[in-house]
């Protein structure tokens, strides 16, 4: 099993830490509560997460999505949609589909290409706004490398690259420090 290290903004960690607050146990949830109250432990509000579980690298994934600037996205990836429309099928696709570009680089099941995540949205885009975008597959799915590449970053495969901090390492699956 592959161990990472994704690098979270505070605030991000806190987020999910009140969405999964009923599914873990009190001390749990109280030891990472006290971990993001240690200033110590985050640099400009920034943290180093141990996972192993590509759920929650999944579920961290989403809450950074919401705060991502679409607009620029599509301006860097050379995707001619109007943001709003596009972000409006985007959660619809999200919702409703298991999407290959939220996995981390590295993965064992990280793809080669984001062909089926292009396919998707081009399904949502059409259930969503009646428009057929078929004809621009080729840029959709390079939105889609972005958006990959945006979100894994700062998520480090600890097989592959040597990794060190400076700052304490909160394993987040098993809810304790770690070191490296």
């Amino acid at each position: 099993m592959k161990f990472y290290i994704k690098t979270v903004d505070k605030y991000l960690l806190l987020e999910d830490l009140e969405n999964i607050k009923g599914d873990i146990e009190l001390t749990e949830y109280q030891f990472v509560k006290s971990f993001t109250k240690n200033d110590t432990n985050f640099e400009d509000d920034i943290c180093d997460l141990g996972i192993d579980d590509l759920d929650i690298i999944h579920r961290l994934n989403v809450i950074e999505l919401d705060s991502l600037n679409f607009e620029a996205v599509l301006e860097d990836c050379r995707c001619d949609l109007s943001a709003e429309l596009f972000i409006s099928a985007f959660w619809l696709m999200i919702g409703t589909n298991i999407v290959d570009f939220i996995i981390p680089f590295n993965s064992e099941i990280t793809p080669d290409d984001f062909r089926n995540d292009a396919k998707a949205f081009i399904t949502a885009y059409k259930i969503k706004h009646n428009i057929d975008i078929s004809s621009i597959e080729s840029d959709v799915e390079r939105v889609f490398r972005g958006l990959h590449n945006q979100l894994n970053i700062r998520c480090i495969d600890t097989d592959e690259d040597h990794f060190r901090s400076d700052r304490k390492i909160l394993d987040y699956d098993n809810y304790k420090l770690i070191e490296l």
